[in-house]
């Protein structure tokens, strides 16, 4: 293609005619020059079922890399778009000498992944390859980064208590109206009356025959971590040492898988400095 002018010397692009001759000027400028990546975002600019996508992956990449510089300055290594193909990790961020990678930043902008995609398929791959996931809302960074920021170094620092995540990638077996179980008082309380501290609702269970204790000590982190189980259901009841703590119950249509989830979970807490006590 010979020309005498450039995509850039194009104004008046409201006319469909100019436009369509600016954007076949600036995919071919950029195959020219090698930038094949820009060449294809000239052409998924121009396809209406890629645009929305587009736009939103420019915005995820815009916050990422906001975050990412943010902990920079914190002394913390982080980087953009870890992964291969459409899992990619939005921040990836791990310790000065450290190897791997602690903690992976997923943002809540979807764009070409779906919402089960992101909010549940994308986390438990990377809780199953030993990475601590993390989903970081927009409008929480755009209104209050340095609450997000400190919030993320607490992890980082394993100072967040692990609170409505534990057991939630769990299918719940009773789809009807759940009630929480007060471990101490045996009584059942139903979720419209009164709700967890996490404001997580729990089905109905037995008391477990023995509740598993671990802590975790380090520094200023004083933490336990209990687990019981009995029958098809179990329960976990975790917060800081000399504290209640918090209660979740959850219960599965097996007996052997709900003590396969027991194991996994206890597996984990070991996995991150927890400590088994009588």
């Amino acid at each position: 293609l010979f020309s005498s002018l450039r995509h850039s010397d194009i104004s008046n692009d409201y006319n469909d005619g100019a436009n369509a001759l600016k954007n076949f000027l600036h995919y071919a400028e950029s195959l020219s020059r090698g930038d094949v990546a820009l060449a294809r975002q000239v052409l998924d600019g121009l396809n209406p079922l890629k645009r929305r996508p587009l736009a939103l992956e420019q915005a995820s990449r815009a916050v990422s890399e906001q975050i990412a510089q943010a902990l920079r300055t914190r002394g913390w290594l982080a980087e953009t778009q870890i992964g291969q193909s459409r899992f990619r990790c939005d921040v990836a961020v791990r310790a000065n000498g450290d190897m791997q990678h602690q903690l992976g930043i997923l943002l809540d902008i979807t764009g070409n992944t779906g919402v089960l995609e992101r909010f549940h398929t994308q986390p438990s791959i990377l809780k199953a390859f030993g990475w601590q996931p993390l989903v970081v809302l927009v409008k929480d960074w755009w209104r209050e980064p340095q609450s997000v920021l400190e919030r993320i170094e607490r992890i980082l620092r394993n100072e967040m208590e692990d609170a409505p995540e534990e057991p939630i990638n769990s299918v719940v077996a009773d789809p009807q109206p759940q009630s929480i179980v007060n471990i101490e008082t045996g009584t059942e309380q139903h979720p419209e009356l009164q709700k967890t501290e996490t404001g997580a609702t729990a089905s109905p269970a037995r008391q477990p025959q023995r509740m598993q204790r671990f802590e975790f000590i380090d520094g200023g982190s004083q933490k336990f971590w209990e687990i019981g189980q009995s029958g098809c259901d179990f329960t976990v009841r975790f917060g800081r040492i000399g504290t209640n703590g918090q209660i979740q119950t959850k219960t599965f249509l097996e007996e052997i898988r709900t003590g396969r989830e027991v194991k996994k979970l206890i597996e984990e807490k070991m996995r991150k400095g927890y400590v088994e006590v009588s």
